[in-house]
């Protein structure tokens, strides 16, 4: 005959089970439907820890006697409901088979303000070669340290701030750039033009505020709102890439590409970025988006370089006049 007390620890499982398998069917979901809610919104970034989690629970469930098949079948369509936010990075045209000359690259840092780092960072863009460089978190401090690479792209702006939203535009093309404000309440983007094989590209680099309480979701809604509007009423190939303080799974970024834009992390899987010291927990914060008379020929997550962030860079092309029309 069984204890009372195996009985009662059998049942405190039970139910502890239960809570975990309603709880995760509840974070997967609840962001698609109430994404204005600050702290639900920020579940919205988990997918692939929410899948890991319910194929785990899945295997427990298989020890309750009682609702078995209920329990399994919340968890299947937890585990579809996060497969359908991750299938898209999966799929579509990416091939790794361009030739040398026919892209440019562009790399995106975030710096992180602190990380004192200099040799690893400096290292990692020689090493990449970008011909276009996006930095983020660009203290004073940092600004003195990349300095060295001011012949090897003459052309941008350097706009060094203390904290978290200096920024830095550096380009090996001829490149106009500016600093804008898009909200009264935002952070300074830098926005710009080069010219690659005869065509004019624009580019945005934007760090929007981390949501990190509802005054601060609200002021990064704000940013991506008017940028997004900003996109929209502009023509020609485009680039979007910086720490944009949302991942790809977020109702807001969705909102924000809209129809106009394209994450080139499709075809090339998730490529986790945030935060690198909790690989655990990593999402994608860290983005380049492009329009559609441009396409990626490749895309790579880098190594740690002392940041919070992994850096990213992306090898971009031009693609026909009558295969951006099609799109």
């Amino acid at each position: 005959m069984r204890s009372i007390g195996a009985l009662y620890r059998k049942r405190w499982l039970r139910h502890v089970l239960w809570a975990a398998i309603l709880l995760l069917a509840a974070v997967s979901v609840l962001p698609e439907f109430l994404p204005g809610i600050w702290w639900i919104d920020n579940f919205s970034h988990f997918p692939p820890q929410y899948l890991a989690t319910a194929l785990i629970l899945a295997v427990l469930s298989l020890g309750i006697p009682k609702f078995r098949v209920v329990a399994i079948l919340i968890l299947t369509l937890t585990a579809i409901w996060n497969v359908r936010a991750l299938y898209p990075f999966y799929s579509g045209e990416a091939q790794r088979s361009h030739t040398k000359g026919d892209s440019f690259r562009l790399a995106s840092i975030n710096l992180l303000n602190g990380n004192r780092d200099f040799e690893r960072v400096r290292s990692y863009i020689q090493d990449v070669d970008p011909d276009v460089l996006v930095l983020l978190e660009y203290t004073p401090y940092w600004h003195e340290e990349m300095e060295v690479l001011s012949r090897a792209y003459p052309y941008g702006e350097r706009h060094p701030q203390p904290g978290s939203f200096g920024i830095a535009l550096l380009s090996r093309f001829p490149l106009e750039a500016q600093l804008e404000r898009l909200t009264p309440d935002g952070e300074v983007s830098l926005t710009g033009v080069f010219q690659y094989r005869g065509e004019s590209v624009s580019i945005i680099a934007t760090h929007p505020q981390p949501p990190m309480d509802a005054d601060r979701f609200d002021r990064r809604n704000r940013q991506l709102q008017a940028l997004g509007r900003r996109i929209r009423s502009m023509d020609g190939p485009l680039i979007v890439a910086g720490d944009l303080n949302t991942s790809s799974f977020s109702p807001h970024f969705k909102e924000f590409v809209g129809g106009k834009l394209m994450d080139t992390r499709q075809g090339f899987g998730i490529q986790l970025s945030w935060p690198s010291f909790a690989q655990p927990l990593m999402t994608t914060l860290d983005q380049c988006l492009i329009s559609a008379e441009l396409k990626a020929e490749d895309r790579v997550t880098g190594p740690g370089i002392g940041s919070d962030h992994l850096p990213i860079w992306v090898d971009i092309s031009l693609r026909p006049a009558d295969s951006a029309l099609g799109e």
